[in-house]
Parts: structure tokens; sequence; C-alpha cells
């Protein structure tokens, strides 16, 4: 950075480099967020307290805000070095921000202004160098841009291709006839368009106009309307499409095509049920296909740079780091396997001897699938053989569960029993088992239920 401006430029940098400092700033963008969010059209009312105190509120997150991006400019120096305040496309951030804030205040009554002061919500944005996961990730995606374009073009083409497509099936089927003044005028004028359809099985849209071509329509003082999404041109296509493809009541657009007749005749109901194959294409194209392609190439990109071990992720000598702290947690928590508990009796030790082979796991996790068989069996109206099962199972899996619990308690100590997480799943099971079974009220009452809920937990295992 180098030390020109003497000491008041190396007060200025610690003041700016200090956490309670950005800490601050931080709690202050938070409020003013805040602040923004809370107005609204009605709220506050010009010329009110609250309209005065917000504006003061307002002018001051301004001012700090400026005097934030001045001080780090001194201490930072402005474009000198490599280190400098506009050398970080974060701080190039902070600058628009604020200065979209002083032309808020300067130009208060322009409307269009107004709305710039949404861009200080931006400002949290710069803490993303300070939070290295989230720096990875970010690094990550933008490594992923190249092949994530190649997917974006193809979904483009894909899009094209569909739209194109249901213009060529909808395009001009989609309107339907809505509000006539009179429901006189409407029975005249279905009356004369369906002379022998009766009135009560007409109407389509559930308003007046259900049931009237655009002809009829007009002639009844009615509305001829378009569908919110329809596919009467590309653009239109396109936008109904990318609806379907998000998978956002995209059956709503499906039922009015399939509820579609032609280009200004008045929709019926389930008239054209093939329509709905096209909608079913789209949704496994668009939706299941490109989607889960788009989701594919990002998470592909990625391992492929944990594999090479990329500067945007970890280094080779942090990953076999990693890879032995992730050793080293599993041997720590296995480590009771090696010897029994010091001072152990004899007991403890054949416990112990025994507890710790493969062969116990294997019986305990045959177990706990056997307790998953039997809790898919359970159904409503379930006979009284069924339920005298379920009672004998139940009685059997709780016993099993207090004796695992009990002798890994005596092979491992209760120290280190309780230092696994999954232990104490397995131990809080067994206890709600016991507790279940010990007070017949509280299994009357509905506590079975709970303990075969919390009996789930213990699938984790199996998983």
């Amino acid at each position: 950075l180098g030390l020109e401006g003497g000491s008041g430029r190396l007060l200025a940098l610690r003041i700016a480099t200090h956490p309670f400092f950005e800490l601050f700033i931080l709690l202050s963008i938070g409020v003013s967020s805040g602040l923004l969010a809370a107005e609204t059209h009605t709220f506050p009312k010009s010329g009110t307290r609250a309209a005065t105190a917000l504006f003061a509120m307002d002018v001051t997150f301004t001012a700090l805000f400026a005097g934030e991006m001045i001080l780090k400019m001194y201490a930072f120096q402005v474009y000198q070095n490599r280190a400098a305040y506009l050398r970080s496309s974060f701080n190039i951030l902070d600058v628009v921000v604020v200065a979209a804030s002083l032309l808020t205040l300067a130009f208060g009554s322009v409307g269009a202004l107004r709305s710039l002061r949404l861009l200080r919500v931006l400002r949290p944005l710069r803490s993303v160098h300070k939070l290295p996961s989230l720096k990875l990730v970010i690094n990550a995606v933008i490594a992923s841009v190249p092949a994530i374009s190649h997917v974006c073009l193809l979904g483009l083409g894909l899009g094209t291709v569909l739209s194109i497509m249901g213009m060529e099936l909808f395009q001009g089927k989609m309107w339907y006839c809505s509000s006539v003044p009179s429901y006189d005028a409407y029975v005249e004028a279905y009356t004369a368009t369906n002379a022998s359809v009766a009135l009560e099985t007409a109407a389509v849209s559930g308003a007046l106009g259900g049931g009237l071509n655009r002809a009829a329509c007009a002639a009844a003082g009615g509305t001829w309307r378009n569908n919110k999404f329809n596919f009467d041109n590309f653009a239109e296509a396109m936008v109904s499409v990318f609806v379907i493809s998000t998978g956002d009541n995209w059956q709503d657009i499906m039922y009015v095509a399939m509820d579609s007749v032609g280009d200004g005749e008045a929709p019926s109901r389930d008239h054209s049920g093939w329509a709905a194959a096209y909608f079913v294409l789209v949704v496994l194209v668009a939706m299941l296909f490109w989607a889960n392609l788009f989701v594919s190439a990002l998470v592909d990109n990625f391992n492929r740079m944990a594999a090479n071990g990329g500067p945007a992720l970890v280094s080779d000598e942090q990953r076999r780091w990693q890879q032995a702290m992730q050793l080293a947690t599993i041997s720590h928590l296995e480590r009771w396997r090696l010897a029994p508990p010091k001072n152990a009796a004899k007991v403890r030790r054949t416990i112990h001897h025994y507890c710790k082979q493969p062969a116990f796991d294997n019986v305990v996790t045959s177990v706990i699938f056997l307790n998953l068989l039997a809790m898919v069996a359970y159904r409503h109206d379930a006979t009284s053989a069924e339920m005298t099962a379920h009672e004998v199972f139940d009685y059997f899996f709780t016993f099993f569960y207090i004796l695992e619990a009990a002798l890994l308690v005596a092979a491992m100590g209760w120290k280190m029993y309780w230092s696994n997480f999954m232990y104490r799943v397995d131990f809080i099971v067994a206890l709600v088992g016991f507790v279940d079974f010990a007070v017949p009220a509280l299994r009357e009452a509905g506590f079975g239920d709970a303990f075969r809920v919390a009996r789930f937990l213990r699938l984790g295992e199996v998983i």
C-alpha cells in the first residue's frame, strides 16, 4: 500500500480494516434495506412525521455510506496501487450505489431516480470475498459459464422449436368471450348462436360470455379476450413455454388449449383432448430434460474443478489435508474398537469383544431393515391379527434397541458412547420405546405413534 500520507492515512487504514467498523457498516446496510422494504405507495404519506423521519434516516445512511467510501479511498488510495479502492469490483459497486443514493437525494422529485435507492441492497455482495465458502461457489459458477452457455444455447433451440410447434397448434385459438353487460343480452346472443345446445351447459368460463364466438360476443356487447398465456406470436409462445418449463401451474394453460376450438370460435370443454400431448412433451423436454441438464453442467464442472485442484477451489495439499482430517475424525469415533475401557471387568471385556466384531454391526443393520419392512406394512383398517403382529414386533424392536444401547454403553463407556451423534440418536429411540411400554397410559394416549416415528431415525444408519 505504501505509507504516503503519514499518520493520518495509517489511522484511516486501521479504522477501515477494523472488524467492528465492517460490522457496523453491514448492520447499517441491513437497517437501510429494511427501511426501504417498509415503504409502500401508501406509507409514509407526504408531510407526516413518519415521512420526515424516514427521509432523515435516508440522509443519515447516505452520508454514512459516502463517508465510508471517502475513508477507504483515502486509506487504500483510489487507483495508485494493486490494493487500491477502485481495483476491486465490489468497491466499484459501492461507488455506483452511493452515487445512486446521492442522485436520489438531489433529484428526489423525479420518480425514476427514486428507484435507484434499491441498488443499496447490493452492498452486502462486497462481503463475498470475506466468506471463503461463498467465494468458492461463485468462482465455480463463473468457471462454469462456458459449459452453461452451451446448455443455454441448447435450451434456446429447444424453446424455439417448442414455441413454433405451439404456434402451429394453438395460434389464435385461446380467445374467449367475457364481460357481457347483461344476462338478457347474453341469453339472446347465445340462443341465436347455439339454438340446439342447452344454455346451462354452455358456460365454459363461468362468467357471462361462455359459449359465444367472436361475432356473437361483439353483438352482445362483451369483450373478446385472449388468454394470459397464449401462442399467438413467437414472443408470447416463448413466454408460455418458459412458464410451462418452470412447472408453475402449467396445467392451467393446458386446460385452456384443450378447450380451444378454432380462431374466433367459442371454447368448448375438452374439445381437443389430444392437445395435452403437446404440454406433456414440453414438460418432458423443457422441465425434466433441459433443467436437469443445466444443473448437471454446473455440478459436473464443479466436480471436475475439484478433481483437478483448480485455483478456484483447493490445492492438492489442502485436499490431502482434508482427507486426512476426515479419516482422523472417523478413526477418533471408532477408536473404542481397539481396546476395552480401562480397568474393565471380565464381563465388559467379553461384551467389548463381541460388539467390536463386524457381525454385530451386520445384525443391527439387519434388524433395522426388518423394522423398515414392519413399518411399511402398517395400513389403515388393519385386522386384529395384523394389529397383534405389529404389537409383537414393537415389543421385539424395542427390546432389541434397549439391549443394543446397553451393550454398546458397556463396551465403550458412557463418555465415548455419548460423543457419537448416531449413538445419541439410538439411545433416544431406545429410551422413547422403553417409556412407551413402561407407561401404558402414554401408549393409550398415542405415545406409541411417536415411538414409531422416532424409529425412522434409525433408518439413517441403513442409508
